[in-house]
């Protein structure tokens, strides 16, 4: 995935011979795996060569770095040759590496991701599942006054790129149209308060980012505030394409139904009621969509939510049609997903909601004791008390322009 330049041969020709020799055997080591990763169709064993490819990656760097060095010991290449050559090579180590450490710890998520899309092309699929996670980030200037403003900023711009539009359309496009850019917002469907080794755990991941733009959704940020406080859930239509899953918006507190949404700043009939927007399904330029194990956990945390207020009828609904969640998929570990439950709501949640979403265990994160596992899902309970506190606070200060930029940086 990772453009790697090979020594320049300006360089390469000052080695000694025994340096040429190992660096010309790490190439054809690649060369054969790279014959095999082209033909591969199987995402798992695709993958396992993707890591064996970025160890040789790093092996030829490595033995790239030492050649130099010798070289520059006999005298063959002068410092200043050395030195840029040197910085050449560290800019793709790095590039490498982080691919390498990806693969290794995110492997779940950029599987799962994988085969959410057009697995017609894996060389693609995995770029597109890669894009953000080797990206090396922009380094702050000293000057810049807002560094939490400026990585909204950022992931903004990645969801304006991997979406392929300034917002994510909901509830017609003549009527978004209208819609002033200012009120659109960058949300995150995971908040990013909530990015632990708890979470990553109940993901079934070493690590995760919640920054990339498949957590994310360009959304009014009266829909944001609604599905922020639960008022609103994203779910997923039934679809025989399975790369190409359709999402509509559905209300969950029927109590807002005759109320307005969005007031358009046009004239007084210029209107959009929630009743407008209930099952209005979201509409993309292009083939990107959000990940589903997101969707998926803003919907489990919007039920554990209603739950407490008593309020989960829009769930059983959806469960007497058949099916609470209609994508399956291994998308939360099933033992910590109990637990959390428990400290998040007091409740239970039905076999209906978890049944083919869950997995039993992860190669990347095993399974750890029960009273381990009891112990971060209380601590990632609490961690969703504050933010659910949080997101109460942000919707009260949402119309006070002088604490909006501070309301979008914490979405």
């Amino acid at each position: 995935m990772v453009n790697k330049s090979p020594l320049h041969h300006r360089y390469a020709s000052l080695l000694s011979s025994e340096s040429q020799e190992k660096l010309a055997e790490v190439k054809s080591r690649k060369i054969s795996a790279a014959s095999i990763i082209s033909t591969s169709s199987d995402v798992s064993e695709f993958l396992d060569f993707k890591i064996k490819d970025a160890k040789l990656d790093m092996d030829y760097t490595e033995r790239s770095k030492r050649g130099l060095v010798e070289a520059y010991e006999r005298d063959t290449i002068e410092e200043e040759d050395l030195t840029e050559a040197l910085h050449d090579i560290k800019q793709d180590d790095m590039k490498i590496r982080r691919e390498y450490v990806a693969l290794k710890r995110q492997r779940k998520l950029i599987q799962d991701d994988i085969k959410e899309g057009d697995q017609s092309n894996l060389e693609k699929a995995y770029a597109l599942a890669m894009l953000n996670r080797v990206k090396i980030p922009p380094q702050l200037s000293q000057s810049a006054r807002n560094p939490k403003k400026r990585t909204q900023d950022d992931f903004r711009q990645a969801l304006e790129s991997y979406y392929g539009a300034a917002r994510t359309m909901i509830a017609g496009e003549s009527q978004i149209k209208q819609w002033l850019s200012g009120e659109v917002k960058a949300a995150h469907m995971v908040p990013k308060s909530l990015q632990s080794d708890e979470l990553s755990y109940l993901f079934g991941a070493g690590e995760m980012d919640l920054s990339e733009p498949r957590n994310g959704l360009l959304l009014h940020r009266k829909i944001e505030e609604a599905l922020d406080r639960g008022a609103a859930v994203i779910v997923p239509l039934p679809s025989k394409d399975f790369s190409m899953s359709e999402w509509k918006l559905l209300l969950t507190t029927e109590s807002l139904r005759n109320q307005v949404a969005v007031a358009l700043p046009f004239t007084a009939s210029d209107q959009i009621y929630w009743r407008d927007l209930d099952e209005t399904i979201l509409q993309f330029p292009n083939e990107n969509r959000p990940a589903r194990r997101y969707l998926y956990f803003k919907y489990l945390m919007t039920f554990l939510m209603t739950q407490v207020l008593g309020g989960t009828k829009w769930a059983e609904k959806r469960a007497h049609k058949g099916s609470m969640w209609c994508t399956p998929g291994p998308y939360l570990r099933k033992s910590m997903l109990a637990s959390l439950a428990k400290h998040v709501s007091d409740g239970w949640l039905p076999e209906a909601i978890y049944t083919g979403a869950t997995f039993s265990d992860a190669a990347e994160e095993p399974n750890r004791p029960p009273d381990n596992e009891e112990v971060l899902a209380m601590s990632l309970g609490l961690k969703l008390e504050g933010e659910k506190t949080d997101a109460s606070k942000r919707a009260l200060a949402a119309d006070n322009p002088d604490d909006e930029a501070d309301d979008e940086e914490e979405s």
